[in-house]
């Protein structure tokens, strides 16, 4: 699984991408259930703002990608935020060139 999550602290964001291993993947009804291992920071982020941590995380999602599937959350904190009913995760969306992707995010 690939994500990342931010927080902002005396006016500048700090953030990280991350990679956590999903040890299983299995339906629960009509949900689904994960368990993840031990997570890999990949990217750390302090004070460039929201921007550059979604640029970051769209370069690990084309790296990742290009070698396996990769379950993209994206922003994890609100992923969190949002009611589980009806939610939408990247790994939801259909696959969008990192341009899109970008311009889907402004």
């Amino acid at each position: 699984m690939l994500a990342y999550a931010s927080v902002v602290l005396d006016g500048r964001v700090i953030g990280v991408v991350s990679s956590l291993p999903v040890l299983s993947d299995r339906r629960v009804g009509d949900r689904r259930a994960f368990s993840l291992g031990t997570p890999q920071i990949l990217h750390t982020v302090h004070g460039d703002g929201e921007a550059g941590l979604y640029a970051a995380y769209l370069e690990e999602v084309e790296r990742l990608g290009a070698e396996k599937g990769v379950l993209a959350i994206g922003d994890l904190m609100g992923a969190l935020r949002q009611p589980a009913k009806g939610r939408v995760l990247d790994v939801d969306l259909p696959r969008l060139s990192a341009s899109a992707r970008r311009a889907r995010r402004s």
